[in-house]
């Protein structure tokens, strides 16, 4: 049984870990000027994409929001925020589930949205059903963690 405990963590950690950079790599889009924010989100949605100030200002907002998500995910890892982790899998899960009813009319390719939809539910499932085993394992010997 031991084994195949390591092997569910591994899958939880892994999971995260790619929740994590799904969602902190969004960050980029700070940083971005107008120019280059219309052009990361033209990439995106497969078309041409102009941004109006505002609209760049938002576009700045969600990277930070998006990035403070991947944070949340990174902070998970740990046993101090181990208590996250059923919230953000769940939070993954829905995200992924209102993207699969919201999605696939053809305002963004099929590839981005089918992406989107399978980041959420997959990442948010096995964190939901893998987490317990890596938040409820024993301390190493001499940690106290």
């Amino acid at each position: 049984m031991q084994s195949f405990q390591r092997y569910w963590r591994f899958i939880y950690a892994s999971a995260t870990v790619i929740a994590s950079l799904g969602w902190g790599v969004s960050i980029i889009g700070l940083f971005a000027d107008q120019q280059g924010g219309a052009e990361l989100l033209s990439g995106l949605a497969g078309r041409p994409v102009e941004l109006s100030p505002p609209q760049h200002y938002w576009l700045q907002m969600t990277a930070i929001a998006y990035g403070a998500i991947g944070l949340l995910f990174a902070l998970s890892l740990s046993r101090r925020f181990g208590a996250l982790y059923l919230a953000l899998g769940w939070f993954n899960l829905v995200c992924g589930l209102l993207l699969w009813l919201v999605g696939g009319d053809g305002r963004v390719s099929d590839t981005l949205w089918l992406s989107d939809v399978g980041f959420g539910l997959t990442t948010g499932a096995i964190i939901l059903i893998f987490g317990r085993w890596w938040h409820h394992r024993e301390p190493a010997a001499g940690n106290g963690a």
